[in-house]
């Protein structure tokens, strides 16, 4: 996890904290599937989940289409948050 430029490895059953308005990234970097609880607080940015989010129905697998990064950025902002714009190649 990386929180405002410094790096944390967070090891099964860490508590990382990250206060709001800090920039953050997290990447499993193991070889087995990772299970991450993730606590907003105060609450209503669940119903950014609600919008973007998609059904797993296939857990070994990668969803099959790329993100629709506008869709994101767009409900990001509404629900308070930010996403950046992704590097340009």
């Amino acid at each position: 996890m990386v929180t405002d430029g410094v790096t944390t490895r967070a090891a099964a059953g860490s508590l990382v904290r990250i206060p709001r308005g800090v920039l953050r990234d997290y990447r499993n970097v193991g070889s087995e599937p990772a299970r991450v609880l993730v606590l907003y607080a105060p609450g209503g940015f669940e119903g950014f989940f609600e919008e973007v989010g998609e059904l797993v129905t296939d857990h070994s697998a990668p969803p099959e289409d790329p993100p629709d990064v506008e869709k994101l950025v767009a409900a990001a902002a509404k629900y308070g948050s930010e996403i950046p714009p992704p590097p340009q190649e």
